[in-house]
């Protein structure tokens, strides 16, 4: 749900392995399993479990050196309906492909 550098998305393949297929969810008709942001509002992630209810949301940092990056209060983004928080890519090696009932 967030626009990858070229870079960024070798590395969240490499720690996701072969079997996960990475597209953009905003393209008509997808229906995936799991959905990565970057840190946002409550509001926001609200919006993303009406339109994605099955989908595992997960939230993860960007590159610190990032200008205007600012951190999210996690709790809040939890309570909203996020359902995995990492801080590095790395952190999402065993996301789960569906959500938890």
């Amino acid at each position: 749900m967030f626009p990858l550098a070229p870079s960024d998305s070798e590395s969240l393949r490499a720690c996701l392995g072969s079997s996960w297929l990475l597209t953009d969810a905003d393209t008509r008709d997808v229906h995936p399993d799991v959905v990565i942001i970057r840190p946002c509002s409550p509001q926001t992630i609200a919006g993303l479990r009406r339109r994605f209810p099955d989908a595992v949301l997960a939230a993860v940092e960007q590159d610190e050196t990032e200008p205007g990056l600012s951190r999210m209060p996690v709790t809040r983004m939890l309570e909203a309906g996020l359902d995995r928080y990492a801080a590095r890519f790395e952190q999402l090696r065993d996301l789960p492909t569906r959500r938890a009932a």
